[in-house]
């Protein structure tokens, strides 16, 4: 009689062993989205010339001449518009650009089939984001202000966009800084793009900043005549929203 429970209880035990097995999640890659990815790729020229920074003078239409040592930016709400205008929208993707240290790329998922008109993002932060505490990110995340150098520890919140440089003032070299900060200075940009995506299809987005059109987008911004340099002051708003105009035209997007 003991051999028989014991052998019942073995049984028992083996069948609720191969319940539990057959009953485990089976994780499964997505191996679609694994693989298949859109790579944004970004590039800067002062009109169709290339740039080497802190290397390479420039004139603008102004008549300045200048050498553009740094530029970057931070940027949030990114989204692909299709041609029926509705929005394929990453909402919790950040990025960081920065041309002179040769960060100039993002990897996305691959967006939905069909064809796009434009890309959308803002320069800069929400205000939740914006003022939230900037050590919670990691490691090179496009918001770690280690890695990105573009938080102030004396003031609250990030600067959204960065450009340095040196410009010839009556002969002499002299400086020129311009840190685009706050929610009153957060741009929206909008780049028009034809853009067809097959599903399955690896893409390449060129998205390129000419320089020339951020002194010269809209409006001739001279730094000899204007303020050659802003931390954002709300004083300093004409200028710094002459510069943000100019910001709003200076970028183009093509399929490669």
């Amino acid at each position: 009689m003991l051999n028989i429970n014991r052998n019942i209880g073995l049984i028992l035990l083996l069948v609720f062993g191969l319940v539990s097995c057959n009953n485990d999640p089976k994780v499964e890659p997505d191996m679609a989205k694994e693989d298949v990815f859109l790579t944004l790729d970004f590039v800067s020229a002062f009109n169709n010339a290339s740039i080497d920074y802190n290397q390479n003078e420039f004139i603008t239409s102004s008549k300045d001449t200048i050498i553009p040592q740094k530029f970057k930016f931070i940027f949030s709400n990114l989204r692909f518009v299709k041609a029926d205008n509705t929005e394929i929208s990453f909402p919790d993707r950040y990025g960081y650009i920065s041309y002179d240290e040769g960060n100039t790329t993002m990897i996305l998922p691959e967006v939905p089939e069909g064809s796009y008109k434009a890309i959308k993002f803002y320069l800069g932060l929400d205000s939740a984001i914006n003022v939230s505490d900037p050590s919670i990110w990691p490691a090179k995340h496009p918001l770690n202000p280690l890695y990105n150098s573009m938080h102030w520890g004396w003031n609250t919140g990030y600067i959204f966009i960065t450009h340095e440089g040196q410009f010839l003032n009556n002969g002499v070299k002299d400086n020129y800084t311009f840190h685009i900060a706050t929610l009153a200075f957060r741009t929206e940009i909008e780049i028009p793009l034809t853009y067809i995506h097959n599903n399955g299809n690896l893409d390449i987005i060129q998205i390129k900043a000419d320089l020339a059109k951020y002194f010269d987008g809209v409006h001739a911004y001279s730094l000899k005549t204007e303020i050659p340099a802003s931390h954002s002051n709300i004083a300093q708003a004409p200028y710094i929203n002459k510069l943000r105009a100019n910001i709003q035209q200076m970028f183009s997007a093509k399929q490669n």
